[in-house]
């Protein structure tokens, strides 16, 4: 295992070396030699190979494959370095060094929940007391996935208590559980035969595991909080750091004070970096995420009105925010937003590295010739890396995704990168492969119906419902534009203006129908006159999903062939019940007028999901559309091509 890689195991796995004659010339701490002859040809053992000759293997595995009860002795050598220093972080991650880290307990790693942990080192950590001891395991907090050998950490919340699943916890066959014996209404089951630690409470000690591990990592740690892009710049960090070998991200919504440390105990032991989101709702709970995960590079993507329901203001959001800055030691990088003038007007502390980025002059890495590109579909622009006034590196980023916003997390992602020494060119080869998260501005051809919808439903505040609906004016299409609000909540006494500038903004961007869900939304909905707006009204999104229907099947929301839907709404609106509904839909071949389909692609080309099908002839083109949406066609078919523009064709079908 390399250098730089994240080892809260303190006895470390083997690898297997087969033949002398594959070995270097000096022995590796960490390898068990196995004198066999070399093999005539490459065997491979496991796809996964993380070591140098092959799989991690650990002290049972190899007594099981030798049929020997007594395990073998192994460890690091006292004399191994351990680095602390933020520049040695940064080395240990592009090191060839193969020794694992220093270690100083029994306990090992890759468990089936992540970092494996010993009693002794669960009570040091913790600081609990070890009512019954019991064997190593790895944390699990959900009881529905508990496994043989796991420790089961009783988590108590407002729906649930761990503390009444114990029994079921045993029946699985958990190696312990870590819950509070002793507290009213919580006690050890009076047949549990398995280990105990015994803490005050079991939030603190996830957080100290968390911790634990943390204290043991030597590859970088990138902290990204902001009011929008969050989970986007996150993964663009992600691609842009897999040069330095695995890099361990934040899985799904996993960014609050109980998702960030079961992020880092789920760290792989191959892991080169860390990428951990960090959210919040209240002041000071950025301060208490970094306190658990301490970040050697930290990244604010941008400030707004987010959160203002208790926070009141937006300048009290950067406050909260610059917690993440704050908090940040010498030797830490900060990676500053110069184009966010609440965030670029942070306080640094003396000591910390600063690199800037933005679409300006003075920065390091240079955001320029932003453009669109696909018709809307997707975007591009030139990243520059720059010492002063001269440009060191420069490279053109693609991305087949809409939206100008992610030109401005791929900013931000290259400037984490380069922060690490990664050229920028490589970074932006990564970059480029980022796919959407979730719900968020994901690019659906919904066939059966013939719409295009972008699914942007996860979550919504004033700047990111701004963004959608700018890549909805964009985007070109055949038939519709329509958007499908829910409330953006969260918002305090700045909610119904919030509401009724994104109305305003509907009306200059021309969208043709919007359809608005919410208590928020009503209430704004009165200061629209009809005539600007086709403007639809509903108590929620369970209704709006409901009245979604194609033109010729009756509804009060009509959607036709080739219209282009936007779905966006805070969580708690639960707009992806829209999103199934057009996702439903089916275009039946009885309707007089099959519609229109605007191919926005040049060469007359369909485009699928980033892949380009050439036609040559109209005909092509109804077979193509005939065989990926499953719409019957007559074969008498009419089709026939209007000129839209130099880089657009209209299909027009009638049956």
């Amino acid at each position: 295992m390399g250098s730089g890689t994240f080892s809260p195991a303190l006895a470390q796995p083997y690898q297997i070396s087969l033949g002398a004659g594959i070995l270097q010339k000096e022995s590796c701490p960490g390898e068990v030699q196995l004198p066999l002859p070399a093999p005539r040809q490459k065997t491979s053992v496991c796809s996964h190979t993380n070591g140098r000759h092959g799989i991690y293997v650990n002290h049972k595995q190899l007594s099981l494959a030798f049929q020997s009860s007594k395990p073998l002795c192994y460890g690091r050598p006292k004399s191994s370095p351990q680095r602390d220093s933020h520049s040695a972080r940064v080395a240990a991650v592009t090191s060839t060094d193969t020794a694992p880290p220093k270690s100083d307990a029994q306990s090992w790693q890759d468990g089936r929940h992540g970092v494996i942990f010993s009693p002794e080192e669960l009570l040091k950590a913790t600081g609990g007391k070890l009512l019954k001891d019991g064997p190593p395991g790895s944390i699990c907090t959900d009881s529905r996935i508990v496994q043989e050998g796991d420790w089961f950490l009783a988590l108590k919340g407002d729906r649930f208590d761990g503390h009444d699943f114990l029994n079921e916890v045993a029946e699985k066959g958990c190696a312990g559980a870590i819950g509070i014996a002793g507290a009213i209404g919580i006690a050890v089951p009076s047949n549990w035969s398995r280990g105990f630690l015994q803490v005050d409470d079991t939030l603190v000690a996830l957080q100290q595991l968390a911790s634990h591990v943390r204290d043991r990592s030597q590859g970088p740690v990138v902290g990204i909080t902001g009011s929008s892009g969050k989970t986007g710049t996150r993964a663009m960090v992600g691609l842009a750091l897999r040069s330095l070998g695995h890099v361990h991200e934040t899985r799904g919504n996993l960014n609050n004070h109980i998702g960030v440390p079961l992020t880092l105990l789920a760290t792989p032991c191959h892991s080169k970096a860390l990428v951990l989101e960090l959210g919040m709702n209240h002041a000071g709970e950025i301060a208490e995420l970094a306190g658990i995960c301490r970040p050697t590079v930290r990244l604010i993507t941008n400030v707004g009105p987010v959160h203002l329901e208790g926070l009141g203001t937006v300048e009290a959001v950067a406050q909260a925010k610059g917690e993440l800055f704050e908090t940040a030691r010498a030797g830490d990088t900060v990676v500053l937003n110069m184009d966010d003038p609440l965030v670029a007007a942070l306080p640094i502390s003396d000591g910390v590295r600063v690199v800037r980025y933005g679409s300006g002059a003075g920065v390091d890495v240079r955001l320029l010739n932003v453009r669109t590109t696909d018709g809307g579909l997707g975007v591009k622009c030139v990243l520059q890396r720059k010492e002063g006034e001269r440009t060191i590196e420069s490279s053109l980023l693609k991305i087949e995704h809409p939206g100008v916003h992610l030109l401005k997390n791929a900013a931000a992602a290259a400037a984490v990168a380069v922060a690490l020494g990664v050229p920028l060119k490589t970074a932006v080869r990564g970059i480029q492969e980022y796919e959407p998260v979730g719900m968020r501005m994901r690019v659906q051809k919904c066939y059966k119906s013939g719409l295009t919808l972008l699914n942007d439903a996860y979550n919504a505040n004033p700047m990111s419902v701004k963004g959608a609906l700018e890549v909805l004016a964009r985007v070109e299409c055949g038939g519709k534009k329509v958007a499908l609000l829910g409330d953006m909540l969260e918002l305090g006494q700045a909610s119904r203006q919030a509401h009724i500038e994104v109305l305003q903004q509907c009306v200059e961007s021309r969208i043709d129908l919007v359809a608005v869900c919410g208590e928020v939304f009503r209430e704004a909905a009165a200061s629209v006159a009809p005539s600007d707006l086709d403007l639809r009204v509903f108590p929620d999104s369970a209704t709006l999903a409901k009245a979604i229907s194609m033109e010729g099947a009756g509804g009060s929301l009509t959607l036709g062939i080739g219209d282009l839907v936007l779905v966006k709404g805070s969580r708690g609106l639960k707009m992806e019940r829209a999103c199934e509904a057009i996702e439903r839909l089916e275009y039946h071949s009885d309707a007089a007028t099959v519609g229109a389909v605007c191919i926005t692609m040049p060469r007359q080309a369909f485009v699928e999901r980033g892949r380009h099908l050439h036609l040559h002839s109209p005909s092509s083109l109804s077979e193509c559309i005939n065989r990926r949406s499953g719409t019957v066609f007559a074969e008498a078919c009419k089709v026939q091509f209007e000129e839209g523009g130099p880089r657009r064709r209209m299909l027009r079908t009638r049956s």
